[in-house]
């Protein structure tokens, strides 16, 4: 493969990349109205997570696995603390900051030179190039927003119509 086609490649990987995380933010804001800051910690279950819970865990592993990977400064994560409950935030600053790492996480990917999504990366346990990182982050996001959009369903009996063009 050319520089020339490796460079249109990885400019599409990345415009793909920034897509799904402005679909992924879409989908959070449709979410927000029906996530009141009295049902952030509710656990629907003893080994289950509330909605909090899952948005500061997707608000971590982005941190960690994206911004942090793509050379961001000052990422340190604390998961363990991801799965408490903080009751002093409102669903609202929650939801904003989920939406702002998302937006910066664009960013770093849009910014990011070509030669470097083939370096590897130690991520917790795992070895991985920055591109497995940030395609793990963005299923990783993805597999949650569909969990909360289940607690959304299922604690308000409604239809959530994220695509009502052909719902």
């Amino acid at each position: 493969m050319t520089n020339s086609s490796e460079n249109r490649l990885e400019k599409t990987w990345a415009t793909a990349c920034v897509g799904r995380l402005n679909e992924q933010k879409r989908l959070l804001n449709l979410l927000r109205p029906h996530v009141p800051t009295d049902e952030l910690w509710v656990r629907p279950g003893h080994d289950l997570n509330g909605i909090g819970h899952l948005l500061q865990h997707i608000k971590g592993n982005m941190s960690q696995y994206i911004l942090h990977t793509l050379g961001a400064k000052g990422q340190v994560r604390e998961r363990e603390k991801e799965f408490q409950d903080a009751p002093k935030i409102t669903s609202d600053a929650l939801f904003d900051s989920v939406c702002e790492t998302l937006d910066q996480s664009a960013f770093r990917i849009e910014k990011t030179l070509v030669n470097f999504w083939s370096q590897q990366h130690r991520i917790q346990t795992f070895e991985m190039s920055a591109l497995e990182a940030v395609m793990h982050s963005i299923e990783h996001t993805a597999y949650h927003i569909g969990q909360i959009a289940l607690l959304v369903k299922q604690r308000k009996g409604i239809k959530l119509s994220f695509y009502p063009s052909i719902d």
